[in-house]
């Protein structure tokens, strides 16, 4: 019998899919129709899938994904009144892998539940602390690996004179996502979804 542990006829498995916590952007935000006419080889994300992340899980598959969600339900929150700030680019500064706004109003407020709630949740999941510094952000368009180079430099030079949203977006809901399947459409699947305020106040415990 051939093994079939990491190649199957010749092709590398499929790497295993990130999870992740996130408070959702609602779609009629309007946000995403700042990334319009973007360069060649830029992908534009679905409105769907547009959130702030509170905690980045990776790879830690489904069970330690709900440990790190059944984490929250001893957090809650009013909804945030949330405004863009500025385009961003995200991920490495010489080759970012990502471009999306980043916030004025309602940065002090999501950056303090990225680092506490974002903390339990890691720890949950059994994942190392974040070590970086929070910063909220949403992310709106990605090159794609084929575009290579540049596509972002194209895009660097497009967020320089590109738009930013200037109606304020109300973040009422946190939910846990992991890839979708197919990801023609949409890069996101929600798995697990409530009102950041329907949530068992720390206080209360």
């Amino acid at each position: 019998m051939a093994m079939e542990n990491d190649v199957f006829r010749g092709r590398q498995a499929a790497p295993a899919a990130n999870w992740f916590i996130g408070v959702a952007l609602p779609p009629d935000a309007g946000w995403i129709h700042a990334a319009h006419d973007l360069p060649e080889g830029v992908r534009r994300f679905h409105p769907l899938d547009l959130h702030i992340t509170v905690a980045f899980l990776g790879p830690c598959g489904e069970a330690k994904a709900h440990r790190a969600w059944a984490a929250m339900t001893s957090h809650g929150h009013p909804p945030v009144q949330a405004e863009a700030k500025a385009w961003h680019a995200l991920g490495h500064p010489h080759r970012p892998s990502a471009f999306g706004l980043v916030l004025g109003s309602g940065h002090s407020t999501l950056a303090d539940l990225m680092q506490r709630w974002g903390r339990d949740a890691l720890a949950a999941a059994g994942r190392p602390a974040e070590q970086r510094a929070p910063l909220p952000h949403v992310t709106l368009a990605r090159p794609s690996r084929r575009a290579g180079d540049q596509a972002r430099m194209a895009m660097q030079r497009w967020i320089t004179h590109a738009p930013v949203p200037t109606a304020p977006a109300r973040l009422e809901h946190l939910a846990l996502y992991t890839w979708a399947n197919p990801r023609h459409e949409r890069l996101f699947q929600v798995v697990a979804r409530r009102r950041l305020n329907d949530l068992q106040l720390e206080a209360e415990v």
